[in-house]
């Protein structure tokens, strides 16, 4: 990947390996458009020091960038393999990722925070494993999509923290994915009757502060296609 201008100076990098035509990621890439300030949710913050950018295909090399403290990764991730990929057989390997070694790596995307997978990050990226992060199975494109917004309004510095966040809502709604999918479905994209039907199934109280924004952010969790 071409290192050049804001990139050099930014602390945290979003890097995004989906296909920006797939209309799963639609709320996802109008999220990212509010990261880069092209757009900027009700209320929102300033995102300063992040830096979203997508992933060209080639090697991500960053391993002089003395002052990145965060590097996410997001895309479809395999159940056996460390990689993030865009749905077409396009991947992002541990291989093809230099880091510094201060820099923590959240992988947002399925199963690749399984041990095994996070070994082969960190191995592949040089860093020590306690610094690379991950969801240990399947994830929701909803939730990745409130993650992103969440990280707009509050900053680089809750980087960590907002993806555990993201993560333990994923361990609580996992058992009702399917369910959930196939409301938003006949519902023809409803974000707000899903999470209605969560808080029926599920004890979301571990997640409500993370979940509370999908109220104010229905423009990009509606209407969006999930995986049959």
């Amino acid at each position: 990947m071409q290192v050049n201008g804001p990139l050099r100076g930014a602390r945290c990098i979003l890097v995004s390996c989906f296909d920006p035509t797939d209309p799963q990621f639609a709320g996802m890439r109008k999220a990212l458009r509010t990261l880069k300030g092209a757009e900027s949710a009700e209320g929102a913050e300033s995102a300063e020091g992040i830096d979203p950018r997508d992933w060209d295909g080639r090697l991500l090399s960053l391993a002089r960038r003395a002052r990145l403290s965060t590097l996410i990764l997001c895309g479809h991730g395999r159940e056996d393999e460390a990689g993030l990929g865009d749905g077409r057989g396009r991947f992002l390997r541990p291989a093809d990722v230099r880091l510094p070694g201060r820099t923590r790596l959240l992988l947002l995307g399925c199963y690749q925070g399984r041990e095994d997978l996070r070994r082969a990050w960190a191995r592949g990226t040089g860093l020590e494993q306690d610094r690379v992060s991950g969801a240990e199975g399947e994830t929701e494109t909803l939730l990745s999509t409130l993650f992103i917004l969440h990280l707009a309004r509050e900053g680089e510095g809750r980087a960590r923290e907002l993806f555990e966040e993201w993560a333990l809502a994923n361990r609580i709604v996992r058992p009702f994915f399917e369910q959930a999918r196939d409301l938003y479905r006949s519902t023809g994209g409803d974000p707000l009757a899903v999470l209605s039907f969560l808080e029926s199934v599920a004890d979301l109280g571990p997640s409500c502060r993370f979940l509370a924004l999908a109220g104010a952010s229905v423009e990009y969790l509606a209407g969006l296609v999930p995986p049959q």
